[in-house]
This record gives structure tokens, C-alpha cells and sequence, in this order.
């Protein structure tokens, strides 16, 4: 009798489980980018443009600038937006912060690599680099910031980035949209060498 009563509490108990774990919902997936990986890849080199210098046979840097456009920043935030599994609210607030950034500076995504150490310190404000964006006759000087996400984030979203480098971001004060609609130079420049980069929009 008790074996009896202690089996028909088992089942009880299995069934309680069984149907309280069916009547829980089920959180929808985030939908995947509307960019395939490809796709992305394509459009990241589109932008992007690399520049190496060598000394002899020693290489003094190699670095690569990637203008982050309104198409490229939707789909950055896309990628980000399944990556981190953001709910509408999330992505709709980082959307608006992202079209306000925009609506007043241009933004470039910097790869940079040297195995001088005097050179890697793009950032400092005794850095020997300067940099300057150069559009419709004038010349904007830059903001440059070392960039605290994770090498694994920033090796999805710009696939050219290795563990070598080091990543920037650098802002000017001119809208993206401005800059969108018509050629531009970004110039990065030191007493160890220079780098321009030409950008043109039809």
C-alpha cells in the first residue's frame, strides 16, 4: 500500500511538472540580420581601404580605415542587434542614438598595426599621428578614441580586423550624410609616413 502511494506521488508530481513546463511561453528568437554574412563582408570592403608602409624590408605600420556610412552603420546595428538578442525597445533606443551621432559627425573605424610602439598610440595627445577629413574644400580635424569592445565583436563586425591591431574609432564634425554626397579624403599623417584614403559617392 505504501509502494502504492508513493508511485501514484510520483506520477503526480511528473504530471504537475510536465504541464506547468507546457504552459510556459515560449520567448520568441530575434530574427537573424537581413544581411547575409557575405553580403556584409562585401559591403564592409566597399568602404574600406588599407595602407602599409615598410622601411626596407620591415614593415613600419599597416593600417586600414573603414567609413562608416548610413547603410553600413544600419547594418552594423542589425548584426548587433541578433548578436546581443535586443528586444524593440533596446533597438529602437540604439537606432535613434546611432541616426543622432550621424546627424552631426562622420565616423571611421581604424585598424592599426606597428610593431613600434612609439607609433601604436594613436589616441594619446602626444601621439606623432594626426588625422584629418578633408571635403568640399575644407579640412575637419579628428577625434580618435582606442576602442574598449572585445576583439571577437569587432572581428564580426569588420572581418578585416585582426588580433594584430589595434581598433580606433575617429569622429569629425560633419554629418554623414553631408560627407555621402560627394568625394572626400581621410589623412592620417606622422613623421614615420602618411596615409590618405579617397572616398567618393555617385
Amino acid at each position: 500500500m505504501k509502494k502504492n502511494l508513493i508511485i501514484f506521488i510520483g506520477m503526480l508530481l511528473f504530471l504537475t511538472v510536465g504541464c506547468s513546463s507546457s504552459d510556459k511561453k515560449i520567448e520568441p528568437i530575434v530574427p537573424a540580420p537581413e544581411m547575409s554574412d557575405s553580403e556584409y563582408t562585401k559591403l564592409i570592403e566597399s568602404q574600406t581601404q588599407n595602407k602599409k608602409e615598410y622601411s626596407g624590408l620591415h614593415n613600419k605600420f599597416d593600417l586600414s580605415a573603414t567609413l562608416l556610412t548610413s547603410a553600413l552603420g544600419a547594418a552594423e546595428l542589425d548584426r548587433k542587434r541578433f548578436f546581443f538578442q535586443w528586444d524593440n525597445e533596446k533597438t529602437k533606443k540604439e537606432r535613434e542614438k546611432y541616426f543622432q551621432e550621424k546627424s552631426s559627425s562622420t565616423r571611421f573605424f581604424i585598424s592599426f598595426f606597428s610593431p613600434d610602439k612609439e607609433l601604436r598610440n594613436l589616441h594619446r595627445p602626444q601621439s606623432l599621428w594626426k588625422i584629418y577629413l578633408e571635403y568640399n574644400g575644407k579640412v575637419y580635424s579628428g577625434k580618435i578614441i582606442k576602442s574598449t569592445e572585445t576583439f571577437f565583436l569587432l572581428k564580426k563586425i569588420y572581418p578585416h580586423h585582426t588580433k594584430w591591431g589595434t581598433p580606433y574609432f575617429a569622429s569629425f564634425d560633419v554629418p554623414t550624410t553631408v560627407i555621402e554626397k560627394s568625394k572626400s579624403k581621410l589623412v592620417l599623417t606622422s613623421s614615420a609616413g602618411k596615409a590618405i584614403f579617397k572616398y567618393e559617392f555617385n
